[in-house]
C-alpha cells in the first residue's frame, strides 16, 4: 500500500467522522412508498458498495437535498424579476422563509443553514455566505 493510499483512506475516515459528529440526531422513522424496482435498485448499489439500504438513502438525501431546494428556487424565481439579488441571496432568502414558516428544530435549521451554505460555495455562486447577527439571517457576499 504506497502513502498515497494510506492518505487517502485516513482522510475518508476523517470525513466521514466529522459527518457524523456534525449533525448527530437521533433517528426517527420515515417510511414511503416507491416503485419496487425502484428498491430493487437501491438494494442492489447498495449491496455493492457494502451498505444497509437505510444508509444509501440517507446518504442520497443529504447529498441532494441542498440541490433540489436550489432548484425549486431556481424554477420560482424565474417568474419574478428581482435583479437587485443574486442567486446565491435568492435562494438564501427563500430558505430563511421556508425556516420561518416550520416549527423545525435548531438542528433541522443548522443541518439546512450548512448544506445550502456549501451548496452555494460549491457552485460558485458566491464568494462568501455570512450570517447577519442583527436580522439573523444567512447573506450572500
Amino acid at each position: 500500500m504506497s502513502f498515497q493510499r494510506i492518505g487517502e483512506f485516513k482522510a475518508a475516515k476523517d470525513i466521514e467522522q466529522h459527518e457524523s459528529l456534525s449533525f448527530n440526531s437521533s433517528s426517527k422513522p420515515y417510511s414511503f412508498k416507491i416503485p419496487t424496482h425502484i428498491v430493487e435498485a437501491i438494494d442492489i448499489c447498495s449491496s455493492h458498495m457494502g451498505l444497509s439500504r437505510n444508509q444509501l438513502v440517507n446518504q442520497l438525501i443529504v447529498t441532494y437535498l441542498a440541490q433540489s431546494f436550489s432548484e425549486f428556487v431556481d424554477g420560482y424565481s424565474s417568474a419574478f424579476s428581482d435583479s437587485g439579488k443574486t442567486e446565491a441571496q435568492f435562494l438564501l432568502d427563500e430558505l430563511n422563509r421556508a425556516v420561518q414558516g416550520s416549527n423545525a428544530s435548531e438542528e433541522a435549521v443548522g443541518f439546512l443553514d450548512q448544506e445550502i451554505t456549501n451548496f452555494i460555495q460549491l457552485h460558485n455562486m458566491s464568494p462568501a455566505v455570512s450570517l447577519n447577527l442583527h436580522s439573523g439571517k444567512l447573506e450572500a457576499e
